[in-house]
């Protein structure tokens, strides 16, 4: 039995170059150079965006918002924070301290 040496080559969407393809990856059309890469990976982001609501809702914040997206989350991270502060004095001051640390580990998982 003789194997076939030739590997299949393919001609790069962004930058042109004729590389072997990788046999683990079906249907590429990127090389692997890092700008080829990126692109690849804009494109993909660019198409979720315009055809997936959830995504594109999901990634709305930091889209759209910039900067004020940031400070938006930092602030629910921060009111988050107070929530279980609050929390945990209450449960201190009812004596149930197991209680608290079992509801941090289960929100940090």
């Amino acid at each position: 039995m003789v194997k076939n040496t030739m590997k299949t080559m393919i001609k790069c969407a962004n930058c042109g170059r004729m590389v072997p393809a990788n046999p683990r990856i079906k249907n590429q059309n990127y090389c692997n150079r890092k700008a080829c890469q990126r692109v690849r990976k804009n494109k993909w982001k660019q198409s979720k965006i315009a055809f997936d609501p959830d995504y594109k809702k999901d990634t709305g914040i930091a889209i759209n918002s910039g900067l004020n997206g940031i400070q938006y989350i930092i602030e629910i991270i921060e009111n988050r924070t107070r929530i279980i502060v609050i929390e945990t004095v209450n449960y201190r001051k009812n004596g149930i301290k197991n209680t608290v640390q079992n509801d941090l580990a289960k929100e940090t998982r």
